[in-house]
């Protein structure tokens, strides 16, 4: 095993990602924040996983999007802290590289959410008393080069109990086996100040049909009585080899 600071291994994982992908099937890369993070705060910790390192170590004591992203990468596997990688990132005879728009592997998905409502959303911790939130949805797609779109809908002034969307959005994904799904809810003014909630998971685990989104907040912990409410079909492409 090879430990490297961040700054080297993102580096990496940029300009080199096919030979860092290589390197991976054979050994195993442990990735440890700068030292200069004297807040310890954090890094992007996906393009990393896209390059198959095994041990991407996070300042576990900071909320924000990595440590929210990060737990909902190992919700897959039954949340046991391992999570196998797709056959591309394994097997030597398979070449790839994540930061292609072009590269992929194995079959595409397209994926369509809509946005249907939201229920009972809390005011954001910067809101002035007595005022009402004027919230809309963000959905990113955090995976390969090409499946990283982000999305939003339009605002609904003044109401955070029951604001209705009814928006569709529709993703194609190389790289599904990689791609995490987040939705995340804010007041108008974007930026921290204003984040309602939030809520990331693997594309694989996505249920189709009508389902209930039950936010988080900042730090991670579920807010029981908001939830949005989206419609959610998937469909296989074409298989590339």
């Amino acid at each position: 095993m090879s430990s490297y600071v961040e700054r080297k291994a993102v580096k990496m994982s940029k300009k080199q990602a096919a030979e860092y992908v290589e390197h991976n099937k054979l050994y195993i890369s442990r990735i440890y924040p700068n030292g200069t993070r004297t807040d310890s705060s954090n890094f992007d910790p996906v393009p990393l996983w896209n390059t198959g390192c095994q041990i991407v170590a996070l300042n576990y004591q900071t909320s924000g999007e990595p440590m929210q992203l990060n737990k909902g990468k190992f919700l897959d596997n039954g949340g046991c802290g391992y999570v196998r990688k797709p056959q591309y990132l394994l097997d030597r005879k398979l070449m790839f590289d994540p930061t292609l728009p072009g590269s992929h592997v194995g079959g595409s998905k397209t994926l369509t959410i809509r946005v249907i409502s939201a229920q009972s959303l809390p005011k954001p911790k910067s809101s002035l008393s007595g005022e009402v939130i004027d919230p809309y949805v963000q959905i990113r797609i955090h995976g390969g080069a090409a499946d990283a779109p982000k999305v939003k809908t339009k605002v609904i002034d003044d109401n955070g109990f029951n604001p209705i969307w009814n928006e569709e959005f529709k993703f194609r994904l190389l790289l599904p086996e990689l791609a995490l799904v987040q939705f995340s809810v804010y007041d108008k003014d974007a930026g921290f100040k204003d984040f309602i909630g939030q809520y990331t998971l693997p594309f694989k685990y996505l249920a189709q049909g009508y389902r209930h989104v039950t936010l988080e907040n900042w730090e991670g912990e579920p807010m029981p009585l908001s939830t949005l409410f989206v419609y959610v079909s998937t469909r296989s492409e074409k298989s590339y080899g």
